[in-house]
């Protein structure tokens, strides 16, 4: 047993590793194709994904957008 208890707490360490934050400065930049900067993404709540706030280079508008990981990169989703 203490075996399959080291082979769980191990799992769970390495799921933990994993790349699970979320998108950068420059993936929102891409994923929206403007020029942003103090950029701040915590974890959906109820729905998958990250919500992005952050504000645009010029003008300086607070956006909140909600990101998803694809195979393609992060996505913006319509309608948060």
């Amino acid at each position: 047993m203490p075996k399959v208890r080291a082979a769980i707490i191990g799992s769970v360490a390495l799921l933990s590793s994993c790349s699970f934050s979320g998108p950068s400065e420059t993936d929102v930049e891409t994923a929206l194709g403007i020029q942003i900067h103090d950029n701040q993404c915590v974890a959906a709540e109820g729905k998958p994904g990250y919500m992005c706030t952050f504000l645009t280079d010029g003008n300086n508008w607070s956006i909140t957008r909600r990101l998803i990981k694809t195979e393609s990169g992060w996505q913006p989703v319509a309608g948060n």
